[in-house]
């Protein structure tokens, strides 16, 4: 997929918080994007996910406004967000409300309860599962209506290495089978396991897009 930032600011209060930024990239495999915290890394996700708009320019994916085509993607949060509902229910939320037949539906929340390894916890609520489960549990709902993008948002920040990795293993995964993976990091150990593609925020601003190849030789170069 294409997406494209157009002399893009986000400001506030009277700053400008992120921008300008110009960016033309087609997203294939995953792209992490790299920053301190701080950087803007979150700003940047939300608005390419179209969950704000610009205050200037325009963020587009394969020629359409971000806010236009959010049903296209997926994006998960830092911290995992839940509903007061089964494991079972959030992961069918999407679906139910894009008015899948029940089969279908019952058929794609079962695949995706595999995938996360929640098979167990389909029943009990969402509030029962450790940190690592819920956020599982969040990005297997992100993906349940086969989105060609997902955004992820420093979703493994809050969790011990085994739940990162079981985490990071669904995300390589489903880069393999064709969907574009967006995932905002600062470990770069972590990033260097995963990344196809790199791109560097820093002071609200893109000041570097790389394969990850090129990237992480010249950050070991810098050390």
């Amino acid at each position: 997929m294409r997406v494209q930032f157009e002399d893009v600011t986000f400001s506030a209060h009277g700053s400008t918080l992120l921008g300008p930024i110009d960016l033309d990239m087609t997203l294939t495999g995953i792209t992490v994007v790299m920053g301190h915290n701080g950087a803007g890394k979150s700003l940047f996700l939300k608005l390419m996910h179209g969950l704000l708009i610009p205050h200037q320019g325009r963020v587009l994916w394969n020629e359409v406004e971000a806010s236009a085509s959010r049903d296209q993607r997926g994006f998960v949060f830092q911290s995992p967000t839940n509903m007061r509902r089964s494991v079972f229910a959030n992961i069918a939320f999407p679906l139910k409300a894009m008015r899948w037949d029940k089969p279908a539906c019952d058929l794609r929340v079962r695949e995706m309860l595999d995938l996360a390894r929640l098979t167990e916890f389909a029943d009990q609520p969402a509030a029962v599962l450790s940190g690592g489960e819920q956020q599982r549990m969040a990005l297997a709902r992100a993906l349940v209506a086969r989105p060609k993008a997902i955004l992820l948002d420093e979703p493994t920040s809050n969790l011990d290495p085994n739940a990162s990795r079981m985490f990071e293993d669904i995300v390589i995964g489903e880069a393999s089978r064709g969907t574009a993976v967006i995932m905002s990091l600062h470990n770069l150990d972590q990033a260097a396991r995963i990344a196809d593609h790199v791109i560097e925020i820093r002071g609200g601003r893109v000041v570097k897009t790389s394969p990850a190849p090129e990237y992480f030789q010249s950050a070991v170069q810098q050390i």
